[in-house]
């Protein structure tokens, strides 16, 4: 007797189900108590701190600024764009290399096969989407000034655009990846020219969103596009709700699309990753997502004379085979030195110096893989007959320009004026910041092993602090003294000179280091 596709997928749950051992009532009943418990300690706190921050005097004058709006519009149009290239890498219908191949191998649609793990995912990511707009109304409600149907209004705003990038990411996953490289383009165009031209705004999904902004609707004056104040907010929630049903409409035929390829390969990447994340290897664990760059393997560079420009020309040509990358990098890297100039222009600015210093650590990693490349060859025998800490100093020179260049560029865009020498500078150091980091090396298993405490292991905090020490450097060098830079004026500068002699000594006794042949310290 043949049997149909639903029962042999019905077979196969059970074996699987079967194999890995149902959870006992005890054992769900102690996950959820841990859950709440860590959330009550951990989560409450943080929001609040949150809370209270967004309530405080600066903070409350950046949400009311009149140009929030338009920022959390052309914020709104970039996070869909993002999404939908984040489905390339990694989709919301996500599940074990077996489940994958099961799931998109049957004569079934993915409608069916693929709905319950494509609830999951993209529903999770939805709700954390809509708890961060939550967190905001909450301090926005607090905080007073702001009618409260507003504030609900601008929420079911976030919730329904939070929709609309879960559909946008199922899209990125299910398409091919020329149809996304297109649409993730048309989307950044359309952001573009909403930017050059605010009176495009009302007419797109984000301008919607932007025009719910709880002190945008409720300010008085200039309506948000050609309707009036009292009708734009209900108009906005009305066109996000219909363009929020006809992408979920289109879920299903987005499913069918999935490839068993690309279930497959996504999801082994992805197995390979957490695998990684166990050992502690942070570094491991995001190169995993790589993939080599395609782009510009047929051009014939000829590299100048002189060897810093050849380097440099190099590095370029390296960085410009994955475009995606490279521009998502030098985008955020502008928005860093805007963040950063906005902080060394007010008294009290933490969050924005924080943001953009850990914003601008991460932008400059697209533009250190040659950082990257010189600790991974240094003890070998040198191609170019440099030594590993000259190598390592030529291949610094990109991110150099990428800071000055586009960290200054985002400084003056937001009027920093004289503060962008000190954005230009913040930014410079945490690419000192990155080449020691490079050359750290791998994790030490001495840190592997456990540390008993009257509080249970305490050894993944220790491989925690370790991997996470670039960032804190990156945080107190460029966020802690761009904070202080108000108050200590000269002093802040020659605590950044000092701090960047010491890291450059740092990162080149480490390249040094590794520059050694393996035994030669015997």
């Amino acid at each position: 007797m043949t049997r149909t596709a639903r029962e042999r997928l019905r077979d196969a749950r059970d074996v699987r189900r079967e194999r890995d051992g149902r959870p006992a009532p005890s054992e769900i009943a102690y996950g959820v108590y841990v859950g709440v418990l860590v959330a009550a300690i951990v989560g409450v706190p943080i929001v609040r701190a949150i809370v209270l921050g967004l309530m405080s005097a600066p903070a409350r004058a950046t949400l009311f600024d009149p140009a929030s709006a338009t920022l959390l519009s052309l914020g709104g149009g970039a996070l869909l764009g993002a999404a939908m290239l984040a489905g390339r890498t990694r989709g919301p219908v996500l599940a074990d290399p077996f489940h994958a191949w099961v799931l998109t191998s049957l004569e079934l649609r993915g409608r069916t096969t693929l709905r319950a793990t494509f609830v999951r995912g993209g529903g999770t990511t939805a709700l954390a989407l809509t708890a961060i707009a939550g967190i905001v109304c909450i301090a926005l409600a607090l905080g007073g000034g702001v009618p409260a149907v507003s504030v609900w209004r601008f929420f079911g705003a976030a919730a329904l655009f939070a929709v609309l990038a879960v559909v946008a990411w199922l899209a990125g996953q299910s398409l091919r990846p020329n149809t996304v490289r297109l649409g993730a383009t048309g989307i950044a165009l359309l952001v573009a020219v909403s930017a050059a031209a605010p009176a495009v705004l009302p007419y797109t999904p984000w301008g919607w969103l932007g025009a719910l902004w709880p002190p945008a609707a409720s300010a008085t004056g200039a309506a948000p596009g050609p309707l009036a104040p009292d009708v734009a907010g209900p108009v906005a929630l009305i066109a996000l709700a219909a363009a929020a049903a006809l992408t979920l409409a289109a879920a299903p035929s987005l499913l069918d699309r999935i490839s068993p390829a690309t279930a497959l390969w996504q999801a082994s990447r992805w197995q390979a990753a957490l695998t990684l994340a166990r050992t502690g290897d942070a570094a491991a664990t995001l190169a995993a997502f790589g993939t080599p760059g395609t782009r510009g393997r047929g051009i014939h560079l000829a590299l100048p004379r002189v060897l810093p420009l050849a380097y440099l020309a190099r590095d370029g040509l390296v960085a410009l085979r994955r475009p995606a990358r490279i521009a998502v990098g030098a985008v955020a890297l502008t928005v860093a030195g805007g963040l950063l100039g906005i902080a060394a222009r007010s008294a009290d600015a933490t969050a924005p110096a924080l943001a953009g210093a850990l914003l601008a650590f991460l932008a400059l990693g697209p533009f250190c893989d040659g950082l990257r490349h010189a600790a991974d060859a240094a003890g070998r025998p040198p191609l170019l007959g440099v030594s590993a800490r000259a190598d390592a100093a030529m291949h610094a020179l990109l991110p150099l320009v990428a800071a000055i260049v586009l960290g200054g560029l985002g400084a003056l865009l937001l009027g920093a004026g004289s503060a962008t020498w000190w954005v230009v500078a913040a930014i410079a150091c945490l690419v000192l910041v990155r080449a020691m980091d490079a050359a750290k090396g791998p994790l030490p298993i001495e840190l592997m092993m456990p540390v008993p405490t009257p509080m249970g292991d305490a050894s993944v905090m220790v491989i925690a602090l370790w991997q996470s020490d670039a960032i804190l450097v990156a945080l107190l060098l460029a966020g802690g003294l761009t904070i202080a830079l108000p108050s200590w004026g000269a002093g802040a500068w020659i605590a950044l000179l000092a701090a960047a002699a010491l890291i450059a000594a740092l990162a080149n006794a480490r390249f040094g280091r590794a520059g050694q042949p393996q035994g030669a310290d015997r």
